[in-house]
């Protein structure tokens, strides 16, 4: 049984706790190109955690390893196709009655 209620937060509720938020942490647009860039290209992701602060997204470096898993795995994806292309000789390519490919490999 309740006898008594508080209709207080009891924490701090503003802007500043909003931008704490996993989907305002995200780079967008230009930055996250750039952060992009340099993560394909090696940079270290504490680095670009520093200059994605800098240029006031801000981000933990957490979400900037999540960035460059996420380019990792489209990589492999793409190494993927790149092989079974290369590797598999096509001998015959049909469409099923719902427009989907489908192909014979020896």
């Amino acid at each position: 049984m309740v006898k008594t209620a508080k209709l207080e937060h009891n924490h701090p509720i503003g802007e500043s706790e909003y931008k704490l938020y996993a989907t305002e942490r995200r780079p967008q647009g230009q930055l996250r190109q750039t952060a992009e860039t340099l993560l394909q290209n090696g940079a270290n992701p504490t680095l670009v955690t520093n200059y994605l602060n800098a240029n006031n997204v801000h981000v933990k470096p957490r979400d900037v390893y999540n960035i460059r898993q996420k380019l990792n795995f489209r990589g492999e994806q793409q190494l993927f196709s790149k092989i079974s292309v290369s590797f598999f000789n096509y001998t015959d390519v049909g469409l099923t009655q719902q427009g989907l490919a489908f192909y014979i490999f020896f």
